[in-house]
């Protein structure tokens, strides 16, 4: 009898155990779709992506591309926001068109919040759409861009896949860079040096906004280069 009774636990304490793991690894699948996972320096900005519901997608889209992540920001952060539609650089902030700029309130707390790029067609107008906690931006691209496949372009998201990304606080991140592969030309056909048609999202924390500016404007090759 004890045998038998011995037998029968150990087989209960194999199948709870492997109950356990699925479990385990069910909530594991969960956090990273929901965006929770455990940040290691809270001192750091992170991000994941994570799926995007169809039921968010405005009535009315006829076409979308979506790109949604989750981002936890430090304490004492003030996220920036600089979006470019219009003329882009390949590899740095800046260009020529519409660009527009916000900014959030300062976190005293550690926080993680969602993010949603888009480029959304609706009547056949795209427009370049992004929304970081409570702050959007809505950008109208021109009648001739067209994003029917996004083979056609470099597109350059700040993560891909199941991927996590830290970065410190003085970093200014790009979020999502789209450009066509092709340098940009001018009225006449002649090419214009370093600029792509397309679109770029960046983050920064407001500390860094003249250094990101000086950055755009050409005046700094990099965000880390020293100041003279």
């Amino acid at each position: 009898m004890l045998i038998i009774i011995s037998a029968v636990g150990i087989v209960c304490t194999i199948y709870y155990n492997q109950e356990r793991s699925k479990l385990r690894g069910a909530l594991t699948e969960l956090q990273m779709q929901v965006g929770v996972w455990k940040v290691e320096d809270e001192s750091k900005v992170v991000i994941a992506r994570i799926p995007f519901s169809e039921d968010a997608i405005p009535p009315g889209v006829d076409k979308r591309h979506v790109w949604q992540y989750r981002i936890h920001f430090p304490a004492n952060y003030t996220p920036c926001h600089d979006h470019t539609a219009g003329l882009v650089k390949a590899n740095a902030p800046g260009g020529q068109g519409g660009r527009s700029a916000s900014m959030s309130g300062r976190l005293s707390e550690p926080e993680q919040k969602l993010a949603t790029m888009a480029f959304l067609e609706a009547n056949g107008q795209w427009k370049f759409y992004i929304r970081v906690g409570g702050s959007s931006n809505t950008s109208m691209l021109p009648p001739d861009f067209s994003i029917e496949s996004l083979d056609d372009f470099v597109v350059e998201p700040v993560v891909k896949g199941d991927e996590i990304r830290v970065f410190d606080a003085d970093e200014a991140i790009c979020l999502l860079r789209l450009h066509e592969k092709e340098l940009a030309t001018d009225r006449r056909g002649n090419t214009i040096e370093d600029l792509h048609r397309g679109c770029t999202a960046y983050l920064f924390s407001k500390e860094q906004q003249d250094t990101f500016t000086a950055w755009a404007q050409g005046q700094r090759s990099s965000m880390k280069e020293t100041q003279q």
